[in-house]
């Protein structure tokens, strides 16, 4: 039976454990978890032993062929997992075959696989599982999803945070849901006292990382502050950042202002969908559109070409220096020379 992700939490409170689940996607976060549920489920019921294979090309079949024979002295349960890095080709499918058609009655089966698409779905193994187990596929979320997530998870630890704090901590982990939960985590003892957290709690909470740093230094830049922009890109440098991270910081703004200026182009109406699409709270609204004040397509191209220059410069590829060339890339962007 498929379920969503979601609902795999009640599933697991009604035992006993399914005979398999398989859990399927490319959000390697989200994978994990599901199998962290399974896994305290079975020690809730008493599976008192557990294997763990990560299956690659050359994998000794024979070890799923014997724990369908093997009979535990006292009739311990036991969870058996199998991670595939890839789809499973034609001798893994066989095995996995004969395994769900001679299931243990004290053993549950775990498989993660990336995606499935909808041709392999159609697999015989496939069907068995659907037909005696849990079938579980995990999806990457979206930039614009994200922020809800983020406000699903403080809701769990009975907190709230404002819409801004959450889209704050979605731009600040780019992404990366285990970069958010690490936040998340942080932030709930932090002010574990707190019911509700604000942006301004947020961002103070993460004033003291390098990478609130970087958007410091953005921010900086955007306002048009170029002794400030100058000051901080010496810091990180100082501080050992990583000058590609200083790189990719800058010219995320940059495509961002040449985005918004297409949008712009197609009238307002456009230009609000835009902001609600990229998810930009107020504040970065504000030092966009103080950017663009100063920018124009023009001097934006001529700071993305820069940014290639500094690209191949970093990778040894061009010759100059990287630093004082980021540092002009900065200051040009706090103030182009028209």
């Amino acid at each position: 039976m498929k379920i969503y992700p979601e609902r795999l939490p009640e599933a697991l409170s009604k035992p006993p454990l399914a005979p398999v689940y398989l859990i399927t996607g490319d959000e390697s976060f989200l994978v994990h978890e599901a199998c962290a549920l399974i896994r305290e489920q079975a020690k809730a019921q008493a599976f008192s032993e557990r294997q763990s294979w990560m299956i690659e090309t050359g994998f000794p079949w024979e070890k799923l062929y014997e724990a369908t024979q093997s009979l535990s002295l006292f009739a311990e349960k036991e969870l058996i997992e199998l991670h595939f890095k890839a789809m499973p080709n034609d001798v893994a499918k066989k095995a996995l075959t004969f395994y769900l058609e001679n299931q243990p009655d004290n053993k549950t089966l775990l498989i993660t696989l990336p995606k499935l698409d909808s041709r392999r779905q159609s697999d015989a193994w496939i069907k068995l599982i659907d037909q005696c187990g849990l079938i579980i596929t995990v999806w990457p979320l979206s930039p614009q999803q994200l922020p809800h997530w983020i406000k699903t998870r403080f809701k769990k630890l009975n907190m709230k945070i404002t819409d801004e704090a959450a889209q704050f901590i979605a731009h600040f982990a780019e992404g990366n849901l285990l970069a958010a939960q690490q936040e998340i985590e942080k932030l709930s003892l932090l002010y574990d006292e707190k019911p509700s957290l604000t942006l301004t709690d947020v961002t103070g909470a993460l004033s003291d990382q390098a990478r609130f740093d970087l958007f410091i230094l953005t921010d900086y830049a955007l306002s048009g502050n170029a002794a400030q922009t100058l000051r901080i890109i010496k810091n990180l440098i100082e501080e050992g950042t990583e000058e590609t991270l200083i790189l990719w910081a800058f010219t995320r703004e940059i495509r961002l202002l040449l985005k918004m200026i297409d949008a712009t182009e197609q009238g307002h109406s456009v230009l609000e969908k835009f902001f609600q699409k990229q998810r930009l709270w107020e504040k970065r609204k504000v030092l966009l559109q103080s950017a663009l004040k100063r920018h124009s397509k023009k001097t934006l191209h001529a700071l993305l070409k820069r940014s290639g220059d500094i690209d191949r410069t970093i990778k040894g590829i061009q010759g100059g220096n990287p630093i004082d060339e980021l540092i002009i890339l900065g200051v040009g962007l706090a103030q182009p020379t028209r």
